[in-house]
């Protein structure tokens, strides 16, 4: 979607059933992604099971989770968002709410929909400002990002509370506390 596919971060493909997570890799996630895919995959995918997500069977639908830096971060927030500062993740989707809700995302034999771009950098920060863990902090952080591909938001108080219901849902799945606590 955002044209990862043209460069040289290693890419990794992660299917469940007819979804699948591709992961373009910058040097500085490398060693976690390794060691902590078999942790952040079934999160993911839970997610995608809560979000009731209806797919064709006959085809293989997915997410490009760009795991990079707070340079590149930073750079899309201020291209797509015009904030000149680096944020944790941000989500890119392919459909509106209202596609999504009209199914318009049936059609066709693969299905992209969306792209999510997490700062190693930023999260690392965050986990350590808030005494948490990094591994699962950037658990939370990816499962924000799907929900928010998948049309959820926190703009006002009912939204944010029903993302973050949903959020602290699918972690609680995961032994990982409510991070909004």
């Amino acid at each position: 979607m955002l044209g990862n596919e043209g460069h040289d971060y290693p890419k990794k493909v992660f299917r469940e059933k007819n979804f699948e997570l591709v992961f373009f890799v910058y040097p500085v996630w490398e060693n976690f992604i390794e060691t902590h895919s078999n942790f952040l995959t079934p999160i993911i995918f839970n997610a995608l099971k809560h979000i009731s997500l209806k797919t064709q069977k006959k085809r293989t639908d997915s997410i490009h989770i760009t795991f990079c830096d707070n340079q590149t971060i930073h750079q899309l927030n201020y291209d797509y968002r015009n904030t000149n500062k680096p944020t944790n993740v941000l989500s890119f989707p392919a459909f509106s709410q209202q596609e999504l809700e009209d199914k318009e995302y049936l059609f066709g034999n693969y299905q992209v929909f969306g792209d999510i771009f997490i700062s190693y950098d930023y999260c690392y920060d965050e986990a350590i400002k808030n005494d948490k863990s990094f591994d699962k902090h950037t658990a939370h952080m990816l499962v924000h990002g799907v929900l928010h591909v998948f049309g959820f938001d926190h703009q006002d108080p009912l939204e944010a509370d029903i993302m973050e219901t949903l959020e602290a849902t699918i972690l609680k799945t995961f032994n990982i506390n409510n991070p909004y606590e």
